[in-house]
């Protein structure tokens, strides 16, 4: 699904929870590799957003990593957002504007300047989730390094539960972002268990499209059962890409059993050879 501008903000009656993610993805040669803002509002229950370890307390998260070491920041900071248009602060960090967009924030130092401007619906059910991504490009300049790449501006806000949802949903998982060499992004989830889901954003030298999602086949865990190494299937319109990846970071533990992990990748796209860095986040166990 492709979005208007009037898609963006969010809903009425209020959700219950809310969260915007701002995410850097560098090629191989860059002081950093990736980079994540993550603004989310706390929920009075349990929130859906449990499956990425955001639950119940307010949280302003700027995490990145270089080749060999992981930064980060993290505070128990809520955000004021405009229900009309794309203004956010929290605390020190102002972001605004969409599908050019800028975020400042003091402390951790950090400027980002995107254009952002392939929206894509990954799941949109009134009153209960809505979450979109917005693929582009964008330069990043940090206290722990600059670089320049591929940048995602996403918004995801929805409904509380009674339970614990993060118990109630499987608990292999894995969403793989691919940066090509010519600068083309796109991604997909896969769920263990499930059939694919849903991918979108452009393979090298195609238009942007969505597709059926993402297959993924660990070959080698680290040491604490992390993927190491993988095989993925990922379905776009345009042709299927197939790619070996490897982790070229270190792990980000942002969620029980998972987190955050940059790699690198060869494959295939329409019998062309492709390869790249990437970002994904998972839950191994």
């Amino acid at each position: 699904m492709i979005l208007q501008r009037r898609d963006l903000a969010r809903r009425s009656p209020p959700a219950a929870w809310e969260a915007y993610f701002l995410i850097g993805v560098f090629p191989a040669e860059s002081s950093l590799r990736w980079l994540k803002v993550q603004l989310y509002s706390g929920a009075t229950r349990h929130s859906l957003a449990s499956v990425e370890g955001m639950n119940r307390a307010p949280q302003r998260l700027i995490v990145a990593a270089s080749k060999d070491q992981v930064f980060r920041d993290e505070q128990p900071l809520p955000f004021t957002a405009s229900p009309d248009d794309f203004e956010i602060e929290s605390g020190d960090l102002d972001w605004r504007g969409f599908p050019s967009s800028r975020l400042r924030c003091d402390s951790p130092a950090l400027v980002a300047t995107v254009e952002a401007r392939d929206p894509f619906s990954w799941v949109s059910i009134p009153r209960v989730l809505s979450y979109w991504t917005s693929f582009g490009t964008g330069t990043f300049e940090t206290q722990w390094g600059s670089a320049e790449g591929a940048a995602l501006v996403e918004h995801a806000w929805g409904a509380d539960a009674r339970i614990d949802v993060a118990r109630a949903v499987p608990r292999r998982w894995q969403w793989d972002v691919l940066r090509f060499a010519d600068g083309a992004t796109c991604a997909g989830l896969s769920v263990y268990g499930l059939p694919a889901l849903r991918s979108g954003g452009r393979a090298p030298g195609a238009r942007f499209s969505a597709g059926r999602g993402l297959r993924v086949s660990v070959v080698e865990r680290d040491a604490d059962g992390f993927p190491a190494r993988w095989r993925g299937r990922l379905h776009l319109r345009s042709g299927t890409i197939s790619y070996d990846a490897r982790a070229s970071t270190p792990v980000a533990r942002e969620m029980h059993g998972g987190g955050f992990v940059g790699f690198e990748f060869e494959g295939s796209h329409r019998e062309r050879a492709v390869s790249g860095t990437g970002f994904t986040e998972f839950r191994a166990r």
